[in-house]
């Protein structure tokens, strides 16, 4: 029998737990938990600093889970799947500033995520996914994963290879400003073909300044704005070829507007200025001597 639990219009905060879960855990495998206008904050935790589940569902609207703090995975939320239904789904959303030993320092899931207008920000790990890690299907839209940072792996998005041939999908979504230390995807690093759509991935950062905004393969739904790409196959950098197609037309037509006096000048208003110099040393060669009019 499902069980469906709803908390609305909540603070819950300063919790702590040895092993899952620092403000609110669930682990029923046929259970469904709704927060709706809820923060989830300053709680600690070894999985899931914020939120811990392990099979349930969790549907988060209007919420906010920041300043948590997992020793293991999950700052934020941490996910474990069980059964097919389990997953996470976030509408109008920010998890921010949340810190992960390992995984996900935002979202650390083992299930399915959902993610519509949500924020995943300043969030920290140190084993793949400063914003979010998720091993199973992320489909993600109108949504910002920005000023995330990981110190050996993904600094915004770490990606599985999605659920039983479903690949991830990003649709709107903006990838800026992440950190990645090793260089295997500042924004976002992917197991296999996530397709990416009106979307910007650039602007991201490494230990050296200039690790990739994307690694993996992705496929191009269309419409996208791409930093730097390494080992990544399916998307096109946009920062490299509209450089390569602007200067050969700046070229041409600067050579154009150069000829094109000359040639004028060759057809028309300078032509007598040949014939002067012709007539001249024919003048000199039939009096022998240079000849002046008097």
């Amino acid at each position: 029998m499902s069980t469906t639990v709803q908390l609305a219009g909540l603070t819950l905060r300063h919790g702590r737990s040895p092993d899952f879960g620092g403000a609110l855990n669930s682990f029923s495998a046929t259970s469904v938990l709704i927060l709706s206008d809820v923060v989830v904050r300053d709680s600690t935790a070894a999985n899931g600093g914020g939120i811990a589940l392990g099979g349930s569902s969790l549907l988060l609207e209007r919420s906010t889970v920041a300043g948590n703090v997992a020793s293991s995975r999950g700052g934020g939320i941490f996910a474990e799947r069980n059964v097919a239904a389990s997953g996470l789904e976030a509408t109008d959303s920010e998890i921010r500033d949340n810190v992960s030993a390992l995984n996900g320092g935002g979202i650390d899931s083992r299930g399915d995520v959902s993610l519509d207008r949500v924020t995943i920000a300043g969030n920290r790990a140190n084993g793949g996914g400063g914003g979010a890690s998720v091993t199973e299907l992320l489909i993600a839209t109108n949504s910002t994963i920005s000023g995330n940072d990981d110190a050996n792996g993904c600094g915004g998005l770490a990606l599985g290879s999605g659920t039983a041939g479903i690949p991830d999908q990003l649709s709107d979504v903006t990838i800026t400003d992440n950190t990645n230390a090793t260089g295997s995807g500042g924004g976002i690093c992917n197991a296999g073909g996530t397709v990416v759509r009106n979307s910007i991935i650039a602007g991201n950062h490494g230990a050296t300044g200039r690790e990739p905004d994307c690694s993996g393969g992705f496929t191009s739904g269309g419409h996208n704005v791409i930093g730097a790409i390494v080992g990544g196959v399916g998307l096109a950098s946009s920062r490299r070829a509209p450089a390569t197609r602007s200067v050969p037309r700046r070229a041409r037509s600067t050579r154009s507007s150069i000829r094109s006096p000359t040639t004028a000048a060759r057809r028309g208003r300078t032509r007598s200025a040949p014939t002067a110099r012709r007539s001249t040393p024919a003048t000199r060669s039939a009096a022998g001597t240079t000849w002046a009019p008097p």
